[in-house]
């Protein structure tokens, strides 16, 4: 999800100048096309979540649109009073975007059982829940065409549930529905990371 997010997000900036994209020092990979083709509208707060959130509102007051990404619980929880305050209170075009999928690192990490209640209380604020790539792709676009503030949850998509499979770049043209490395000891690419695809039709054209 946050892949399809980091290629929208590109795209729109393409044709629109006021967005924005302010991160907490995380999103590495995801946002290269944006950094690379609008460096001076990229952001990086590190971790001072309060202070993003903050500064993305008064952005917003100026007439830009921000797109404010952090891991989930950094806005909703860490940020909770300035989301209040400065966004939903202002009713301010802040787009708030997090990624919740960190099992392993700790509560600091840990997605609240009860997100969506928590984001109820915020009535101004547009709220999306996409479980799948379309989903987001609707939750994107959607709250890009509206003025009103909103926020985007991102989780990590079966890719088993998807065309998703993996190539190999070299010679045998070799797909797995796995991730890992090239098995084909006569191919260029032996030993070498198989590449992701998402091909839309669901077929293994690379074989052709």
């Amino acid at each position: 999800m946050r892949k399809e997010f980091g290629k929208l997000i590109a795209e729109l900036a393409k044709k629109d100048d006021k967005i924005i994209l302010v991160v907490g020092d995380i999103g590495f990979g995801i946002f290269d096309d944006f950094i690379k083709n609008f460096p001076d509208r990229y952001f990086n707060f590190g971790v001072c979540e309060q202070s993003m959130v903050s500064a993305a509102a008064g952005m917003a007051l100026q007439g830009l649109k921000p797109y404010v990404y952090t891991i989930t619980p950094f806005i909703t929880d860490r940020a909770f009073e300035q989301v209040k305050n400065d966004i939903h209170h202002q009713k301010v075009n802040v787009k708030l975007v997090g990624y919740a999928d960190y099992p392993n690192f700790g509560p600091t990490h840990d997605e609240l059982a009860g997100k969506k209640e928590i984001m109820q209380h915020f009535t101004n604020i547009v709220s999306y829940f996409p479980k799948t790539i379309e989903d987001v792709k609707k939750a994107v676009l959607e709250s890009y065409e509206s003025e009103k503030p909103a926020f985007i949850s991102l989780k990590k998509v079966n890719a088993n549930k998807l065309n998703i499979h993996y190539i190999c770049s070299g010679e045998c043209k070799g797909v797995s529905n796995n991730p890992g490395n090239c098995q084909a000891a006569h191919c260029s690419m032996y030993g070498k990371p198989l590449i992701m695809c998402d091909c839309e039709d669901g077929k293994h054209i690379h074989n052709k």
